[in-house]
């Protein structure tokens, strides 16, 4: 069962989608918050696996309850919802700890999935919504010259970078750890193999050196020996 805080400033929307989510099975919507600061309360209570949140919640906005969400509980995980496409509060939501961003007028069924696909861990954007960004960019791209495209990318880049950064320590620790562990042993285990067929070769090569040499003395003495025969016996 994915527990889930709906946090929205309009009473309505909020017990609608409480209604919509708790009539799906493996979903239970186990508190409702009208600001942030009644959020993170009821997260410190009901320690929900997810957060829905609006960003246009009053008192602590939502960006900066998301922020709080990531560094006090991270264990759980937000979803912000927004009423518009703006390409820099979806980048700011994301640098504040953000998993994933939906549009108000995002289908319910889209919702649903958005939460499952976070709560695994992944990273979710609306339908439609990345496409919109990199349309938007590439129409822009057109009124820029190289050097300014450039600076707009690397803009994007260190946002999310940003991102990176402020994820969970012990996390991104832990993998990093585990992956870095499984390439050492790897390498370590093909090295070994490396060094060990490296030796067998040497081995070899001695071996057939040492049959080599003893072949070419008995010829050189067979050669001299039919010398002496023919010298001595042949007159």
């Amino acid at each position: 069962m994915i527990n889930i805080l709906i946090v929205a400033n309009q009473k309505s929307v909020g017990q609608a989608w409480q209604a919509y989510l708790n009539a799906e099975s493996d979903l239970q919507v186990v508190g409702l918050a009208a600001n942030g600061n009644t959020a993170l309360d009821k997260i410190a209570q009901l320690q929900p696996d997810i957060v829905l949140i609006d960003l246009k919640i009053p008192q602590l906005d939502g960006l900066k309850t998301t922020q709080l969400i990531r560094d006090r509980f991270p264990q759980t995980k937000t979803i912000v919802f927004n009423d518009n496409s703006d390409h820099s509060e979806l980048y700011q939501a994301i640098a504040a700890g953000a998993q994933g961003y939906l549009l108000k007028n995002t289908p319910s069924n889209e919702i649903v999935h958005t939460i499952r696909y976070v709560n695994k861990g992944y990273f979710e954007l609306a339908p439609g919504l990345l496409e919109k960004l990199l349309s938007q960019l590439n129409n822009n791209s057109h009124n820029r010259d190289v050097v300014a495209l450039e600076q707009q990318l690397k803009g994007y880049l260190y946002q999310l970078e940003d991102l990176i950064k402020t994820e969970p320590k012990q996390l991104i620790n832990g993998t990093l750890n585990q992956l870095r562990d499984q390439l050492i042993s790897t390498l370590d285990l093909k090295l070994y193999s490396v060094k060990n067929k490296q030796g067998e070769i040497i081995q070899v090569i001695k071996r057939f050196q040492h049959k080599l040499y003893i072949f070419l003395i008995a010829q050189n003495c067979l050669i001299l020996f039919f010398i002496f025969y023919y010298l001595l016996f042949a007159k």
